[in-house]
């Protein structure tokens, strides 16, 4: 309970200041988990996540996802 307080109250400093946010409680954890995996993998590659268009971006976290779904199932 103290976690999510914590960043219920991050998130609504953050919206405050005028930046986009969204916080879905109990979702946001694996995405961005998945992110920082996907972004890792990028860069061992020599290429930043920022600069890939929208399109690619989602085929690369697609692909990452298909490859460890079963895993985080289980």
């Amino acid at each position: 309970m103290l976690g999510d307080t914590v960043m219920d109250i991050l998130i609504r400093h953050h919206r405050m200041r005028g930046d986009a946010t969204l916080w879905v409680p109990g979702l946001d954890h694996a995405g961005l988990a998945t992110q920082v995996e996907v972004r890792r993998r990028l860069q061992k590659q020599g290429v930043r996540f920022e600069e890939l268009p929208r399109e690619q971006a989602l085929h690369e976290i697609g692909l990452w996802k298909e490859e460890h779904e079963n895993r985080i199932r289980e």
